[in-house]
């Protein structure tokens, strides 16, 4: 992350998902779904889309919606993302979600590990 705080500003953003963005880094699902989506015609970003839906599940839980209305609580921007865009990315997420299970199973084997 290359963004700064300013001093004195009100900025209430949640830099502790950091741990989480190590570990998606880490099991590589950026790359996952970079590869999955390479070729489709789409205005949004799914790997983005996917990220802010699975830390929003893990640190403040809601509705797609609501996932959409806090994303500012995260400390990197997921600008740009409207809710068709999360409900087209789910489309997208669904057709791969055997793919999906199936690195899974990598993923579990690199957690043992810890």
């Amino acid at each position: 992350m290359s963004e700064k705080l300013e001093i004195g500003s009100n900025d209430t953003r949640n830099v502790g998902y950091g741990i989480l963005k190590a570990l998606y880094k880490e099991l590589e699902l950026d790359r996952f779904w970079n590869r999955k989506t390479r070729g489709k015609r789409t205005k949004f970003s799914t790997d983005q889309i996917f990220k802010l839906l699975t830390f929003s599940r893990a640190m403040n839980p809601g509705s797609k919606k609501s996932t959409l209305d806090s994303k500012d609580f995260f400390f990197e921007p997921f600008d740009g993302i409207s809710l068709d865009d999360i409900y087209h990315a789910l489309d997208i997420i669904a057709e791969n979600q055997e793919a999906f299970w199936n690195t899974n199973l990598i993923i579990r084997s690199r957690l043992a590990g810890f």
